[in-house]
């Protein structure tokens, strides 16, 4: 597995969907579910040098397309509390032969100290709790992609694509 397999399967797994008249956001059991535009991520990813860092985690992993991504750099692990989403992402992670790990939990109620890089695609104000749980338990490096929150910490640095900005913290 590759990149270039990664993201031809989940461009064509969008196509079909949209094709379908399927939506790639939506509704979940503790949230809202948007995909995360894969190509950026390698961009993201190949810049901060992923490979350099042993773990990685995705706080609410949804269909598990941005841990598989991960998981060709370092070791990775997907969080998501929606059970028909957790199944897509194992479905996803067959598919493609992926080393990724996921877990059906609310990433909440995790440690998140074990982990050296964390991604999120937020669904919910960060002030809600988790800059408080981030300050308190991370020291590493954040991903926010298509932030429509974002933590009040400085970034380090801005990846502008454009529709979809993603910003780098370091903890």
């Amino acid at each position: 597995m590759n990149t270039k397999q990664i993201l031809d399967y989940f461009e064509k797994t969008d196509k079909t969907l949209l094709m379908q008249g399927k939506h790639l956001i939506g509704e979940t059991e503790a949230g809202f579910f948007g995909i995360s535009v894969l190509s950026d991520l390698l961009d993201v990813f190949k810049n901060i040098n992923l490979s350099r860092f042993e773990s990685f985690a995705d706080l609410g992993s949804g269909d598990g397309r941005v841990v598989i991504l991960a998981s060709v750099f370092t070791k990775a692990v997907g969080f998501e509390l929606d059970n028909k989403l957790i199944n897509l992402a194992k479905k996803n992670k067959k598919a493609l032969r992926s080393k990724a790990k996921f877990i059906r939990t609310d990433f909440t109620k995790i440690d998140l100290s074990v982990f050296d890089v964390l991604f999120i695609n937020p669904d919910k104000p960060f002030y809600r709790g988790l800059e408080n749980k981030l300050l308190q338990e991370f020291k590493g490096v954040l991903i926010v992609a298509n932030p429509v929150f974002l933590p009040s910490f400085k970034e380090k640095q801005l990846f502008d694509y454009p529709g979809n900005p993603v910003f780098i913290y370091e903890l």
